[in-house]
């Protein structure tokens, strides 16, 4: 019975040390927006290739402050969304999206 547990340890050990060396994970893809000139309550889209985009919605919040939604899309189905408060105004705010690092610099259209 000893033989078969410690024969099965072993296996369990080769096996999983054999399946961590070989998945790795990709660095998330950066993009940077630049400045995006927003709207309160006007969703603005945004590329972000690969058929995905980014959905940013401003509202006010704080005089330099807004809270800034970013919605990740793929065609019309979102596939996750960020809700970012405070987000400074004119200065660059980085998010994740899944595996997108997002910049962007929010300026509010008068």
């Amino acid at each position: 019975m000893k033989v078969i547990c410690l024969v099965g340890f072993l296996l369990c050990f080769v096996v999983g040390c054999s399946n961590s060396g070989s998945s790795s994970s990709a660095a998330p893809k950066q993009v940077d927006l630049g400045v995006v000139n927003l709207t309160y309550g006007t969703p603005s889209k945004h590329d972000l290739g690969d058929g995905r985009s980014c959905v940013l919605t401003a509202s006010p919040f704080q005089a330099k402050d807004i809270e800034l939604i970013a919605e990740l899309k793929k065609g019309d189905k979102t596939i996750t969304t960020r809700r970012q408060m405070p987000a400074p105004l004119d200065k660059p705010v980085q998010f994740s999206l899944n595996d997108v690092e997002v910049t962007v610099t929010a300026h509010i259209a008068q």
